[in-house]
């Protein structure tokens, strides 16, 4: 049976070929960044709203509109350390997501990085939780 639901931002990742790329269908525990120290609506937006001046490298236009998680607090660690030289992230939160919630996928060189699109009609900010540094 196919799926009716619609993800945040599909009219313009339905014109992307194959995109999303895929789904895993596990509920995952997974890590986001965030650019300030309590999480905002701006940490779930993808980039192309955030920053629709910035070019896009060819071949990453679908991960663009989705949302960077990691599946281990390890590597979200390595990354926010990266990061918050750059003052670009400020806090890391989690959040179990599950099939219900959004599409999944893991994408990059990175095992443990993944691009997550969630369903329009999850409020999907409610359910992070702050982890401690």
């Amino acid at each position: 049976m196919e799926n009716k639901r619609r993800i945040f931002y599909y009219d313009n990742i339905s014109k992307i070929e194959t995109c999303p790329i895929g789904d895993n269908p596990k509920s995952l525990k997974m890590y986001r960044l965030t650019t300030e120290e309590k999480i905002s609506g701006d940490d779930i937006t993808p980039l192309p709203i955030k920053e629709p001046r910035r070019k896009v490298s060819k071949g990453k236009e679908c991960i663009s509109w989705g949302l960077s998680h990691f599946s281990t607090k390890e590597s979200a660690l390595s990354m926010f350390k990266v990061l918050s030289k750059r003052k670009k992230s400020k806090g890391i939160y989690s959040v179990i997501v599950s099939k219900e919630m959004a599409i999944k996928h893991q994408s990059g060189s990175n095992k443990q990085h993944f691009t997550v699109y969630p369903y329009e009609d999850v409020n999907y900010i409610t359910n992070f939780v702050k982890e401690k540094l």
